[in-house]
């Protein structure tokens, strides 16, 4: 009488065959299946990767445009007004000086001083 072995053909060294419902067989479907996995993994990241794309070309891009054009005049506004800033803080030194402030009256507001006289010239 023979001596069955009672472990796995791939244990034994035996070369595969494909029987019904033996262990080679289950070992292809989960092969079948794991390559099915892996597909609609790849499929599933192409997706994300498309959407990725179109989110950022037709969404973000425009947003960050329109951010930088916003930034860009908030700038330029700044500009304007330190430059604003800094002609007012002369002026408020300028109006410091007494003879500043004398000179400045009679120019704009035609005022004199004590002993001056008046006069218009006319052409």
């Amino acid at each position: 009488m023979a001596h069955q072995s009672t472990t796995s053909p791939r244990l034994s060294g035996e070369p595969l065959q494909r029987g019904h419902g033996g262990w080679p067989q289950a070992s292809a479907r989960r092969a079948r299946n794991l390559t099915r996995r892996f597909k609609w993994r790849y499929v599933f990241l192409a997706l994300v990767c498309a959407w990725a794309c179109y989110h950022y070309t037709h969404v973000q891009r425009p947003q960050l445009q329109a951010l930088r054009t916003q930034e860009q005049q908030l700038e330029q506004r700044l500009r304007a007004a330190t430059r604003e800033q800094a002609k007012l803080r002369q002026q408020v030194e300028e109006f410091q000086n007494d003879q500043f402030i004398a000179r400045y009256a009679s120019e704009h507001y035609n005022l004199i001083g004590p002993g001056e006289v008046s006069f218009s010239v006319e052409h």
